[in-house]
């Protein structure tokens, strides 16, 4: 496949490849190989590793992982090629005259709690540190401490593998290593011309990270105030220990093993002069640190109202909060050892979702909203707000942030040329200057497109809850409804739908209306919400309206209160109940007692203080057995419905009776609650529709008892 030229490639950093011996560590089963697989084009090795012929010693490391044994094995790949970059001198002479031989180790490998996959990498300086008591000599030297050390991941995979970003020009693997400080292009073409991949950028760990001052000052003479041990500056010395880095691979990408190439950058300045100044160089910092962001990551992405990337909505969005860490950032412009040749900021930062933005989204010379360049703790900060442009559906989408350093390039005067690429060890490594077109560093991150607007759910009740009487207010209160994902923000009200045209009557969310005669009403709500583009739904319930209707008058009346009911049968007693419901108005109901035989319990209702009565079509009988009723009380529920109880005359153990309408005054089969002796009195409260009080006389001898019985289940 066709890859970018060497002036693409923009890290400032030089390969900085290392031997490895071979090593066995317990209870891992991990081999170091010492027998280095062979490309094309590779030098001859000896027995010890070490180069014996061919163009040096600069390598890569192939990694084999077995995912089921947790075993693996890291070895040394030599290779005849390299880019590296100016600051910096070719490493492979100096490799040539002392071969490191256990600069790379895999320390550990393990799962964690999530099931990723932990291979704990570490690397060290190939050169040991200076004596100083000794003559300079190519071993014995103080200029090649290095800068910016980078363990870079490639991994194999088909082209497919790859996402392309052809609005940045860029193609990365999926994100298999979580945990990147970054991702580079500059190894890229090198790779590929032993290790074709798809990818064009690959992810990278920073070792010796530590960004703070250290001993570093430009008063003093070299630079670091201790030439053999410096500290700071992300540098990592010669004769360092192994400085070892969690390396946090994503097994869902992964099958049963994970193959992949390991190698290592780093910057390099020039800082000797000449061959007897080795052991005194002067450290120009941070001018031979890398001019890219050393770390630049995805620190939140927000889901902005009110889900984030949601199907098919070209409005929705989210927020990337992205974290940048550059030793140079800001850094003063001058000729002292701590600073800088030109300005080194962030010109540009660029975001591209494959599959979600149709534009390159550029944000040029970026205001961070905080943070500090040198502090991991507390890092630059920038926000960039991205719409979902294509309408994405919903699916998880891979993206990529491009981190563009304002250090212009091509700027080396005295050797013109940003990079130094391999050149036959016969040459001078200036033969092989190049320039490069920028220096950027890039990270990988991947978002979630969320279902679209969801569908509101509507829901209205009602007070009173029951069949509503006409004439009388009801109130529909909507508040139970709901949007998942976002609010609604319009309610409308018809109380006589039709089901095809919808009249507005109201837009509360509480509203009351009357209904003028009895019927069955189809009351709608239409609610609409705020999303993107807006959902309208409709929940409809049929009301109930009731109403008795007047009856005729007839010849049979009753006195009650001075006021005449008419169409009543004849009776024996008298009512013994009487009750206002102050809650449905003006309204009457008395209880009456038939003279027929077997008697029948009746239940009157006048909605006109008494003036006309009307009989309800049911009635409270009861058994066929019985002819006298002595004692009754009739009383209302909270919820308007009619509670009757009575005793039954029959000498000398009456029973009692309970019965309770709750629709249009039908009564249901009475109740039989308790017995009594000799008893003619009794009475009954209603403190809710669950709570019914009942009190009756009994004749225990010589006095009457009074009994209260207590219901909780109406």
């Amino acid at each position: 496949m066709k890859f970018k030229t060497i002036s693409l490639i923009i890290l400032i950093s030089i390969l900085c490849i290392f031997g490895c011996s071979s090593s066995n560590h317990e209870n891992m089963d991990m081999k170091l190989s010492g027998s280095p697989v062979s490309p094309d084009g590779m030098l001859s090795i000896s027995a010890d590793g070490s180069p014996i012929g061919g163009y040096g010693a600069i390598g890569f490391y192939q990694a084999n992982i077995d995912i089921q044994s947790l075993n693996g094995e890291i070895t040394s790949i030599r290779q005849t090629r390299s880019e590296d970059v100016l600051e910096i001198v070719d490493i492979t002479n100096f490799l040539q005259l002392v071969p490191c031989a256990d600069c790379v180790d895999l320390k550990n490998i393990a799962l964690d709690s999530s099931g990723n996959l932990v291979l704990s990498l570490g690397i060290r300086h190939p050169f040991r540190a200076p004596n100083l008591q000794l003559l300079p000599s190519a071993q014995n030297r103080a200029d090649l401490h290095v800068f910016n050390v980078e363990g870079t991941v490639v991994i194999e995979g088909a082209p497919d593998d790859a996402t392309t970003f052809s609005l940045m020009g860029e193609s990365a693997a999926p994100i298999v290593l979580i945990n990147a400080d970054g991702y580079s292009p500059y190894l890229d073409a090198s790779l590929d011309s032993f290790f074709n991949t798809a990818a064009t950028i690959h992810p990278y760990i920073l070792h010796f990270d530590d960004f703070s001052q250290g001993n570093f000052s430009a008063a003093n003479q070299l630079g670091f105030a201790d030439i053999t041990n410096p500290t700071g500056n992300l540098v990592m010395k010669q004769g360092s220990s192994m400085d070892y880095k969690d390396y946090v691979f994503d097994l869902s990408y992964i099958t049963e093993s994970l193959n992949f190439i390991f190698a290592v950058g780093c910057t390099y300045g020039v800082s000797a002069k000449g061959n007897d100044q080795r052991l005194t160089p002067v450290y120009r910092l941070p001018q031979f640190n890398k001019k890219a962001a050393s770390k630049v990551y995805i620190s939140q992405i927000i889901e902005d109202s009110p889900v984030g990337f949601r199907d098919g909505d070209i409005l929705s969005s989210e927020t990337l909060q992205i974290s940048v860490l550059d030793m140079n950032y800001d850094t003063s412009v001058g000729s002292a050892l701590d600073r800088v040749k030109f300005p080194s900021g962030i010109a540009h930062i660029q975001v591209e979702i494959s599959g979600i933005t149709e534009n390159l989204i550029d944000l040029p010379a970026p205001v961070p909203t905080g943070g500090d360049p040198r502090d991991p703790l507390d890092p630059l900060t920038f926000e960039i707000t991205v719409l979902n442009e294509l309408g994405a559906a919903e699916g998880m989408y891979s993206g990529l942030v491009k981190v563009t350093d304002s250090y212009p390039t091509s700027t080396n005067v005295s050797v013109p040329g940003d990079g130094i690429s391999r050149v036959d060890p016969s040459q001078s490594p200036l033969d092989g200057l190049f320039n490069m077109d920028e220096y950027a560093t890039y990270i990988g991150f991947d978002v979630d497109v969320a279902v679209g607007n969801m569908t509101p759910t509507g829901c209205y009740t009602t007070s009173p809850s029951f069949n509503p009487f006409e004439q009388l207010p009801v109130q529909f209160d909507a508040t139970c409804s709901s949007d998942l994902d976002g609010s609604i923000i319009l309610y409308e009200w018809d109380f006589f739908y039709d089901g095809v045209s919808f009249n507005v009557q109201d837009t509360s969310v509480i509203v009351t209306n009357i209904f003028v005669s009895a019927g069955v009403y189809p009351v709608a709500l239409r609610i609409t919400d705020d999303g993107t583009p807006t959902n309208v739904v409709i929940y409809e319930t049929d009301i109930t309206v009731i109403v008795d209707p007047p009856t005729s008058f007839s010849t049979n009346t009753l006195l009650i209160n001075n006021v005449v009911a008419v169409d009543v049968p004849p009776i024996l007693g008298i009512p013994v109940g009487l009750h206002y419901c102050d809650i449905l108005g003006d309204t009457i109901y008395v209880g009456a007692v038939t003279d027929s035989s077997p008697a029948n319990v009746l239940c009157l209702r006048s909605e006109d203080d008494g003036v006309t009565w009307f009989t309800p079509p049911g009635q409270a009988d009861s058994p066929p057995y019985l002819t006298n009723i002595s004692g009754m009380s009739l009383r209302m529920t909270d919820s308007g419905y009619v509670d009757m109880s009575w005793l039954v005359s029959v000498f000398p153990i009456g029973p009692i009776y309970h019965n309770r309408a709750t629709s249009a005054y039908n009564f249901p089969t009475n109740q039989f609650v308790t017995t009594t002796f000799l008893n003619m009195l009794l009475s009954h409260s209603v403190y809710s529709d669950q709570i019914i009080y009942l009190t009756f006389s009994s004749f225990v001898g010589p006095y009457f008892e009074i009994h209260l019985l207590k219901s909780t289940d109406s």
